[in-house]
């Protein structure tokens, strides 16, 4: 994953530098996103999408770009369809 495709969304693309969420929820869904285990990754898209908050929104779409487990791409989605 290069620095921008990464699930802590905010990138600057002259720079590359990327910066956590600024909400702390979406800092730990970001982190959670991140964990190598599939099945991490697919708790914290359940969860966002249990609990939706505006916040997510930037982490579940990066993540969605990035994840290659279909499984939890799908959970993604679901979750992203759940905020509000």
């Amino acid at each position: 994953r290069g620095a921008c495709a990464h699930a802590l969304v905010r990138c600057s693309s002259q720079t590359g530098a990327v910066s956590t969420p600024a909400d702390p929820a979406a800092a730990r869904l970001a982190e959670a996103l991140a964990a190598p285990a599939a099945s991490t990754r697919q708790q914290a898209a359940l969860t966002a999408g249990t609990h939706p908050r505006d916040s997510y929104v930037a982490v579940l779409v990066a993540q969605c770009a990035v994840d290659t487990d279909l499984t939890v791409r799908e959970t993604l989605t679901w979750a992203l369809l759940r905020q509000d």
